[in-house]
Order: C-alpha cells, then sequence, then structure tokens
C-alpha cells in the first residue's frame, strides 16, 4: 500500500520522531544536536496554563540557543517524560512532564506542559508551550 494514507502515515511518523529527538537532546542538554532539528525560522511562543503569553516571541535559531542556553543555565538533570504524543499532518500535540532541578534554589521538581509543534520538511518551525508561570507555580516535589 503506497497511496496517500501510507505517505501521510509515513509523514507523521517522520513528525513524531523529531519531535522525539527534540526532547531526547533537551534532556541531554545537548543544545547543538536540538539546534539541528530546528529550522532557521523556528519560532518559539510560551503561554501560561491560561493562554496568556508570557515574554515575547522568540524567532530564529539564535534566539532558540539563547532560550535554551537560558534553561540550561537555571536547570540541572532536565528530565522530559512524555505522557502522550500525537502527529496530524505537520503539526505534533506532545503533553509533557518537565522536570529538574533549580540551581539558584537547589528546589527540585516537576511542571506539566502541553506543546503544539508545527514540522516542516521535517524540521521544527514552531513550538507553542503552555505551562503554568514558573514565577507563580510551585513545582510538584518528587
Amino acid at each position: 500500500m503506497n497511496g496517500p494514507d501510507h505517505a501521510e502515515e509515513k509523514s507523521a511518523q517522520e513528525n513524531l520522531r523529531a519531535v522525539r529527538d527534540h526532547y531526547a537532546a533537551f534532556a541531554s542538554s545537548d543544545i547543538d544536536a536540538l539546534l539541528e532539528g530546528l529550522d532557521h525560522g523556528v519560532t518559539i511562543r510560551i503561554h501560561d496554563d491560561h493562554g496568556i503569553r508570557i515574554g515575547t516571541p522568540r524567532v530564529g535559531r539564535s534566539a532558540a540557543k539563547d532560550f535554551f542556553d537560558a534553561i540550561q543555565a537555571a536547570v540541572d538533570d532536565p528530565t522530559v517524560e512524555i505522557r502522550d504524543l500525537r502527529a496530524d499532518g505537520g503539526r505534533v500535540l506532545a503533553k509533557i512532564t518537565l522536570g529538574g532541578t533549580l540551581k539558584e534554589s537547589g528546589r527540585t521538581g516537576e511542571i506539566q506542559a502541553v506543546h503544539l509543534i508545527t514540522i516542516a520538511d521535517g524540521l521544527i518551525t514552531e513550538i507553542r508551550t503552555h505551562r503554568p508561570n514558573w514565577n507563580d507555580h510551585e513545582p510538584d516535589h518528587e
């Protein structure tokens, strides 16, 4: 079976793999590998759990590098647990749990997040994150 349905399924599986690779690079703090999976014009948008935008969108690989470098500088032992991952065409919905230890306070915990990820030609072009505002949230302690 090599019709359109087969091609769509293959594309969906490739997109899921790209997202899994993204999370693996994040969890291993491999910023270079993480950036390789991003389109040069990638946009990262952060929203709280009520849909209110936090900060300004980060556009481009350089801004993405700065964003992920800042996370790496603030968090030790980052973890990503994928709770649900679904692909529909060029979009992937990921429900995840992010964990780690905040370097400044030594506080360890987890926070739930939802990522809406857009992929084109095998590269992530947009990450839209919905999660509690870190400043107003007491992470779940392990």
